[in-house]
């Protein structure tokens, strides 16, 4: 019993000294703020870019689950989506139903 009382506490320093060096590492670490550009950090969002024909066919000739408008898929399960009250189409800006 004694040795699993003295491994506990060897154990329990050694967490003691790990969590006192890193604290001590994380102490040194410093960050140049200079370095970071505050003047010109805009973003211009463009009101009208069609960025594709379906934004969530993400897979070649593959039937992307609940893309609505990808072309792989079967009408069937398009329709079917289409129809869920939960609305689980990721995109239904484009439904194509080829």
């Amino acid at each position: 019993m004694e040795k699993n009382i003295n491994i506990s506490i060897l154990l329990w320093f050694f967490q003691i000294a790990l969590i006192t060096s890193l604290n001590e590492y994380l102490d040194t670490l410093s960050i140049d703020y200079s370095l970071i550009n505050t003047v010109n950090s805009t973003v211009v969002i463009s009101q009208s870019i069609d960025i594709g024909p379906c934004t969530c066919d993400l897979t070649p000739n593959t039937c992307d689950y609940q893309c609505c408008c990808d072309i792989d898929c079967p009408s069937s399960v398009k329709t079917m989506w289409l129809n869920d009250p939960k609305d689980v189409c990721l995109d239904k800006s484009k439904n194509n139903f080829h």
